[in-house]
């Protein structure tokens, strides 16, 4: 499988063994990428690194390690993980879900109940309404 990117992309390291691969523009897709090396295994990763870079591409698939691709213009570079997890953010997650509406009846009686819970004294009152209630 493959995902690919663009962006403006940073790299940094918050542990040992894990890199973090964040797009600092929208839609801010975060990858994390354990055990990053070069695939010639020459230089260590951190030189091999750009500050920045604009084009994010990774490749894996059940028997190989991940392959990432790190494109700053018309550069690449070309390293290798040995596991990865794809944080994306869906804009529309939660439009399908049917979550709870409140009815104007629902929406007034609150909006007074906290209205009420501003006032000087206003939760003693419904303390003691709430006690009445329940006797």
């Amino acid at each position: 499988m493959q995902r690919s990117f663009s962006g403006s992309f940073r790299v940094d390291r918050p542990t040992p063994g894990w890199w973090r691969v964040r797009n600092t523009q929208s839609p801010h897709q975060i990858a994390w990428l354990r055990n990053l090396r070069t695939t010639t295994g020459e230089a260590p990763v951190e030189q091999s690194l750009p500050e920045t870079f604009d084009v994010l591409r990774l490749e894996w698939d059940a028997a190989n390690p991940v392959t990432v691709v790190l494109g700053e213009g018309a550069t690449e570079r070309l390293l290798t993980a040995d596991s990865m997890q794809l944080q994306e953010p869906d804009r529309g997650l939660y439009d399908g879900l049917p979550l709870a509406r409140f009815t104007p009846d629902a929406r007034r009686f609150w909006q007074r109940i906290f209205w009420l819970v501003r006032l000087p004294g206003g939760r003693t009152l419904l303390r003691l309404v709430a006690r009445f209630r329940s006797a």
